[in-house]
């Protein structure tokens, strides 16, 4: 048979898998999945008109994604919610060209991220990993001022724009350690969540997006040597009106963001915090939590009305 589309027609049982057979084999959600075929993860192809994948990219996915977590965990966390004694050693200053060894946590917790968000998200949006605000070091600080347009996030979420009768979370909204008023300077590369406007569209994902989600690095912190590069790309980011949230984990650094007690120094101040700016309220929502507690679910505005509550704690375990 030397028709390729006929050959894979007769084997598809065996070569290819349905979207929910590869969402049941990964552990994810539907949506999830529809994830990683538009960021190339997996190739999608139609049968018969019916969408299948190929069985041998679910499973390279599949083991990629366990050797790397197992490159990040030795042992099971024996810490309720952030393992202190990790985190510090990814912050431990490297040599050469390699400032540290936070990278090789941040991308796959990234991944995770974009993973339970597209399993609890309603169906009319979709989290998607894109490259980050914030810059690794190896970019001179005034090439990057150069450039133009908006930095794109760690991670988008975008919202179907035809799928207007299905409402967010409903439930009651959860509450904020602290609540402080947004204050923003004057006018990396990492990976990111964005929680975007989305298109189903026949080409990929469109659209404008609804939410930026950033997991911080050490460079882009207080006293860190891309500071201020950062400072500027947020305060753009926050400026086109888009809610921006910040991940937190680094406890020897001061926040990036106005408003957040400094740890050790202030009293009640936590080693951890999840910031959410708000643009349109013009205020910063505050989540603290320390050592031996669980990582706070956090209220994220949606489109309109609707918002998430998600639980931040999932994906770092």
């Amino acid at each position: 048979m030397d028709d390729p589309a006929l050959w894979a027609i007769q084997d598809t049982e065996q070569y290819l898998m349905t979207v929910d057979e590869a969402a049941a084999a990964l552990g994810i959600g539907r949506r999830a999945v529809e994830g990683l075929v538009a960021r190339g993860k997996l190739t999608k192809v139609f049968l018969k008109g019916r969408p299948f994948l190929a069985t041998y990219e679910v499973e390279l996915y599949q083991f990629n994604k366990k050797r790397k977590k197992s490159m990040l965990q030795d042992s099971e966390n024996q810490f309720m919610g952030i393992n202190p004694h990790l985190m510090s050693l990814l912050q431990t200053p490297g040599s050469g060209a390699d400032t540290s060894t936070y990278p090789s946590f941040h991308g796959p917790h990234i991944a995770y991220i974009m993973e339970f968000l597209n399993d609890v998200l309603p169906p009319h949006y979709i989290a998607v990993q894109e490259p980050s605000l914030q810059i690794k070091g190896r970019e001179a600080p005034d090439e990057l001022s150069a450039k133009k347009g908006l930095p794109k996030p760690d991670v988008a979420i975008y919202q179907q724009r035809q799928a207007t009768s299905i409402q967010a979370t409903t439930e009651g909204a959860v509450t904020p350690t602290l609540t402080v008023e947004m204050v923003l300077q004057e006018p990396s590369e990492l990976a990111g969540v964005a929680i975007y406007e989305y298109q189903a569209m026949e080409h990929g994902v469109h659209g404008l997006p609804v939410v930026r989600i950033e997991l911080l690095s050490p460079a882009n912190m207080v006293g860190g040597s891309y500071y201020e590069v950062y400072q500027q790309s947020r305060s753009r980011a926050i400026a086109a009106g888009t809610p921006l949230v910040e991940i937190d984990y680094l406890h020897e650094y001061p926040s990036p963001v106005r408003g957040v007690p400094l740890y050790p120094q202030v009293a009640n101040a936590k080693a951890y915090n999840i910031t959410v700016s708000r643009p349109k309220e013009k205020i910063v929502d505050v989540y603290l939590f320390g050592i031996n507690e669980p990582i706070p679910t956090v209220y994220i505005p949606l489109k309109g009305d609707e918002y998430l509550n998600f639980d931040f704690d999932g994906p770092y375990q």
